[in-house]
């Protein structure tokens, strides 16, 4: 097995053993700890604890017992007809009060699977040694208790689904072995056309020379019956296919430019890359890698049989530090162990697609510049993947508070953005304000205000306002979220001392009105303080007046107290699941002259957290957020940005996608 070691901190490795999460017992003649000789264990343990008088202890011990053998002495082929109803409950609920003990768990599991690692079992193409990759990484992420990895599994490029298939298999299983212990939820996801290789399969053989495999042709791997087929499978083996039962199985049927980037996919746990082509496997990873929790693991089922696959994944991976262990010829895994994340080499070009409402309000703003000052220092429209990521973000943040109405409607609750009319939306219709998502946009460093202007792209607060920002005749008005009514309010903060920040800061406060653009001006030292704009009358206050950000820019002072001070007050402000971005914080081949100690300020932040700055500052509760990836490019002509995520300070818990 090869071990390649990418980002060039060390030697290339050669082994010849295989490498698994789960360590392999084949090597020993007889296992020590066999089932039978844990259920003698198990009968002593319960005539100790009877002998001790322990009844609670043994009463639930005896429980396991019966549990145990009812699990161990079950027949592997009742495994096709087990469905996801009340038994399947019942046995979710006996695996939760049930003890953990993982290599108990990891056997009783190994048996049950055993027979679906045989050929044709389940329909795919893979190998055995892929197939049991498939397996064992699922049992090992399902068995954890220390860290419990989050997320779900995610397949790009399931065909016929037996990959998929068989991790839905091994989690079914751990809900039903009461040794698992408190087995965590996990939907199975798959995508895939379900109409073979897409047309670009055949541009791929001309426009990526230097292969000595040409691709298959565009149509290949096509299912007769489509997604269709694939969901009888799954039934077949007992699952429901509409996203329901204890195992939840969902399908993303399209190409991957369409149904990836905003699928609403939470954490991703394990990622498995089975899409053949280049641009099939970067689409996946622009998409999804940043959703995979740090000690997920991503399987890569194409690195030695497709030239195309592997020239994805060297130059996504080119600085990132990942160990790729050998599963056959072909498949290759690796644990994610940090944030970074490489900027693609073709960030600059049409395959990193821009939202056209964007391009437009951009030339609007060009127009002012024209007109006033055009003085300003560089703009996120220079990283074009940098304005790709911070659209995506804004997608995701309307998405989720959608989702949420949504919820709260159903539970017969109305939520306060729901019912809560802001300034210049009372006039809004019933119907209108049933809809209303509001979003704020938090940023120190208006500059030119092109960061403004990408999310106020996004305002659109009725259906007979859509053209507010381009006029009535722009194209770019059948775009994102036309049918929701959003209502975007942008608080800046900045100098003011660059040429066009204040004349452009005017016209778009006659364009928004005040109470949707807003930007207070001075060092964001003085004026951070006051954040929370209870003083309307005061010239510095932020006119948050209670509300909290959902994107949070840090884009001011590019020293590291100016990260600090800034973090520390929108921090401040933030709730769970706000994002964060970090702007010139990502220093690689180019950087600003303080970037290394701007992100140093910033992990400093990510790991210490927040307080308000009181004289009490150390024993209240502080804000925290967890840095969750790293953008930079040698080629970027600025030194890259980062990422983070407000956590839930009681729970820890952050989510990464939908």
């Amino acid at each position: 097995m090869a071990i390649i070691q990418r980002g060039g901190r060390r030697p290339q490795q050669e082994t010849s053993q295989p490498a698994h999460p789960l360590q392999p017992q084949a090597s020993q003649p007889h296992r020590a700890k066999s089932v039978k000789s844990r259920m003698c264990l198990l009968v002593v343990a319960l005539l100790v604890a009877l002998w001790l008088n322990a009844a609670a202890s043994t009463s639930s011990l005896a429980q396991d017992l019966l549990r145990w053998q009812d699990s161990s002495t079950s027949d592997d082929d009742d495994e096709d007809s087990a469905g996801s109803d009340g038994q399947s409950n019942l046995m979710e609920a006996d695996a939760h009060v049930g003890q953990h003990d993982r290599e108990l768990c990891i056997e009783l599991i190994r048996n049950a699977t055993q027979p679906y690692l045989d050929k044709g079992k389940v329909p795919t193409m893979m190998s055995r040694q892929r197939r049991r990759n498939v397996r064992d990484m699922m049992m090992d992420l399902v068995t954890r208790q220390d860290p419990i990895i989050p997320g779900d599994w995610v397949e790009t490029g399931t065909w016929k689904g037996g990959a998929s298939l068989l991790a839905a298999i091994v989690q079914r299983e751990a809900l039903r072995t009461p040794a698992c212990g408190n087995v965590a939820k996990r939907t199975i996801w798959l995508a895939d056309s379900f109409e073979g290789l897409p047309g670009i399969a055949a541009q791929e053989n001309r426009k990526i020379g230097g292969y000595e495999k040409a691709m298959d042709p565009p149509g290949s791997y096509l299912i007769e019956g489509g997604v269709e087929t694939v969901k009888a499978t799954f039934r077949k083996h007992g699952f429901a296919t509409d996203g329901t039962g204890d195992v939840p199985i969902r399908f993303l049927p399209g190409w991957f430019q369409d149904t990836l980037p905003d699928a609403p996919i939470d954490d991703i746990a394990i990622l498995r890359l089975d899409g053949d082509l280049y641009a099939s496997t970067l689409q996946a990873l622009f998409a999804l890698y940043r959703r995979v929790r740090v000690g997920g693991i991503v399987i890569i089922d194409d690195y030695g049989h497709w030239p195309q696959c592997k020239k994805a994944i060297d130059e996504f991976f080119v600085d990132a530090n990942i160990t790729l262990h050998g599963i056959d010829y072909t498949g290759r895994w690796f644990r994610k162990e940090d944030v970074h994340i490489r900027v693609p080499p073709t960030w600059n070009t049409d395959m990193i697609s821009i939202d056209p409402r964007i391009t437009e309000a951009w030339k609007v703003l060009a127009g002012w510049h024209q007109q006033t000052t055009k003085q300003f220092v560089g703009h996120v429209g220079a990283n074009r993947y940098q304005t790709y990521r911070y659209a995506e973000a804004m997608r995701h943040v309307i998405q989720r508070k959608r989702r949420n109405q949504s919820r709260a409607s159903r539970n017969g609750i109305m939520q306060e953005s729901t019912i809560t009319s802001e300034t210049n939306t009372k006039t809004a219709d019933a119907s209108s304000m049933s809809q209303a998502v509001h979003v704020h946009v938090c940023e120190t460093g208006f500059n030119g205000g092109h960061s403004a202007m990408l999310f106020l792209s996004f305002h659109n607060p009725s259906n007979n306002n859509i053209d507010s920002i381009h006029g009535a005749d722009s194209s770019a008005n059948q775009s994102h979220n036309d049918n929701i009514h959003v209502h975007v309010h942008y608080h800046g903060w900045d100098l003011g001392k660059v040429g066009s920040s204040r004349p452009t800061a005017e016209r778009m406060t006659q364009k928004f009105g005040a109470d949707y653009f807003h930007v207070v001006w001075g060092d964001s030292k003085r004026t951070l303080p006051n954040v929370h704009g209870n003083e309307p009358d005061d010239a510095t206050a932020g006119m948050m007046h209670g509300k909290t950000c959902d994107i949070v820019i840090i884009d001011g002072e590019h020293k590291a107290e100016g990260v600090r001070n800034d973090l520390r007050w929108l921090l401040q402000v933030s709730r769970p699941g706000t994002v964060v971005f970090g702007d010139d914080c990502a220093p690689y081949h180019r950087q600003v002259p303080a970037s290394k100690k701007m992100l140093m300020a910033w992990n400093e932040v990510a790991e210490n957290g927040v307080g308000s700055g009181g004289a009490d500052d150390i024993h209240e509760k502080r804000m925290m957020m967890v840095s969750v990836a790293n953008y930079r490019n040698p080629q970027l002509p600025s030194p890259g940005f980062v990422e983070a995520v407000v956590v839930d300070g009681e729970t820890g818990h952050y989510q990464l996608g939908l």
